[in-house]
């Protein structure tokens, strides 16, 4: 079921030593179907398309066996039966951060594939360090599965070079994948095994045989085997010197047994995946993702919903409880490094299907020096990125003229704030964002946020030059329109404001307050929706902004 190790030295007694368990671990998991469904049709005991409901069935599956769950075809009474305190989770969010099924489809011609070909794998790879792959199509020559070794584990019988990044995840026969469903519905191999079988080779595992006539995959506790067994759940006895006499562990994972007789991962087994998932460049990056004990890779974006209000009393964020007699006496602040940004308050994500208007309103406090500026940000994902709704800067900041070092406002050391944004992608998380040198204290409280109707075709982009857009938002307390104008060069910027019935508004100023961010100030405009029209260097963008 996986390629040869590079080594049959026989080393019995080789053992992994000082390998720290650091609680339950969750492996983020990312299911490749390739099928030839031109008609995209999903399910059905033959089609390769196969359901998400098999799907699933895998996923537990793995968990019942790496977990050596009570109950289930996973638990054994073997004294050196493991717990490998590792968990398979569907992944939720994507490489670019958007919310995903873990689950893609991909349509092919061919109807089956080599595995040892890699051809399979150009169809889609999500990044290796941040993801398990599995492939999940028809293999050629009967091949049940395949799996790709860890880089660099140090580990015993495994080369230094597992294999290329790219191509780095399993590859699992449809009528092998999932239990007692679908495509893998009669057989053998129908429970799940083969993919339980193929992690641990991805994990570090060596066959129990070792590839090899009593040859050894460097595990202690598992005896000598003389070769693969592929009959059924008979009991077997070693005939090899250092084990003979005494059972063989036929219902060991990484045997060729039928997946009925599996049930264990041993301790040494268990010690090796982890030095792997602890050692392996790849494998360990894995491990950065986990926060508090959860992979952010496995849980789904929480949404808000409207109206939106936070007010910290009971958030856990960045907060400091600020002016007791107060109506609310928590506050998220912000007491930035000199000359570092960072966010300091964050929503949950916003489910916007379409283009979509919005109000919001805030309270503040600072003792802001001209230099200090409070962003507030639309984030949309790894990929897309941040877009400014809004930004105060110096004067637009201070409410008192307090002067100590580690400010803490008073009840009338607060003044509000309030804007009308509208956002052109499907979701975004709201973000406030501080760059304060002098290292004192920015707070926010009392953040309402209000979603009024949708306007689509928010945004023009200049034909040929899809990167090339404008975004606005309205700050009604200065009476001041916010743009975020995205060109490769910014250098010579003009803007026309323009109602509805095509009149052009007359602009107080405009300032550039950051590069490719600029303020119109303007204190004519009644309520309604207006143009920016934005001439950039010769070329024409049109940005729609809704004034209340």
């Amino acid at each position: 079921m996986a390629r040869l190790a590079n080594s049959n030295q026989k080393w019995a007694n080789q053992r992994i030593e000082n390998v720290t368990f650091s609680g339950i671990i969750t492996i983020p998991v990312v299911v490749h179907v390739i099928h030839n469904r031109a008609d995209g049709a999903i399910g059905g005991s033959k089609n390769s398309n196969i359901t998400d409901e098999q799907i699933f069935s895998q996923i537990k599956v793995l968990n019942e066996d790496f977990r050596k769950k009570t109950g289930t075809n996973g638990f054994n009474f073997n004294s050196v039966g493991a717990d490998v305190e590792m968990e398979f989770a569907l992944a939720q969010i994507d490489p670019n951060c958007n919310p995903t099924s873990g689950i893609t489809r991909h349509y092919s011609t061919t109807k089956q594939f080599d595995p040892y070909d890699n051809s399979v794998k150009s169809f889609s790879a999500w990044p290796a360090d941040q993801y398990l792959n599995i492939w999940v199509c028809s293999t050629t020559n009967l091949i049940l599965g395949l799996a790709q070794y860890p880089n660099y584990s140090n580990l015993a019988g495994l080369s230094e070079v597992g294999g290329d990044f790219a191509t780095d995840g399993i590859i699992v026969r449809n009528t092998a994948f999932g239990s007692k469903t679908g495509t893998s519905n009669s057989g053998s191999y129908s429970y799940g095994r083969t993919t339980t079988h193929e992690i641990g080779h991805w994990l570090g595992l060596l066959h129990t045989w070792g590839d090899a006539n009593c040859g050894t995959d460097y595990c202690r506790d598992t005896p000598y085997e003389r070769d693969k067994n592929v009959s059924v759940c008979n009991t077997v006895i070693s005939d090899c010197d250092s084990s003979f006499g005494q059972k063989v562990m036929i219902e060991n994972y990484l045997d060729y047994s039928p997946d009925i007789c599996m049930n264990i991962f041993t301790q040494d087994q268990k010690a090796r995946m982890w030095q792997t998932m602890t050692t392996s460049p790849d494998r360990s990056n894995i491990l950065t993702y986990i926060k508090n004990g959860v992979n952010e890779k496995t849980i789904a974006p929480s949404e808000v919903s409207f109206p939106f209000f936070q007010n910290f009393e009971n958030s856990t964020q960045n907060i400091a409880e600020v002016s007791a007699n107060c109506e609310g006496i928590n506050a998220a602040f912000r007491k930035a490094n000199s000359s570092v940004s960072g966010y300091f308050f964050h929503s949950d994500w916003v489910n916007n299907v379409q283009s979509s208007n919005y109000t919001l309103s805030f309270d503040y406090a600072s003792v802001a020096q001209i230099t200090d500026t409070l962003f507030i940000y639309g984030y949309t994902g790894c990929q897309t990125g941040k877009f400014i709704i809004a930004s105060f800067t110096g004067n637009n900041l201070i409410t008192s003229s307090n002067s100590v070092s580690n400010f803490i406002p008073q009840c009338d050391e607060w003044k509000s704030k309030s804007l009308s944004f509208t956002v052109p992608y499907p979701y975004f998380d709201l973000q406030f964002e501080t760059n304060n040198t002098l290292n004192n204290n920015i707070y926010v409280d009392n953040i309402s946020m209000k979603q009024y109707g949708f306007i689509p075709n928010l945004q023009s982009r200049i034909l040929g030059n899809p990167a090339a857009k404008v975004l606005a938002g309205y700050d009604i307390e200065n009476q001041k329109i916010t743009l975020e104008v995205l060109f490769s060069s910014t250098s010579n910027v003009d803007f026309e404001v323009i109602d509805m019935l095509g009149k052009k508004v007359n602009i107080d100023t405009f300032t550039q307050v950051n590069p490719g961010i600029f303020e119109i100030s303007v204190s004519n405009l009644a309520t309604g929706m207006y143009i920016i029209k934005t001439k950039v260097n010769g070329q024409v963008v049109v940005a729609k902004v809704l004034v209340i």
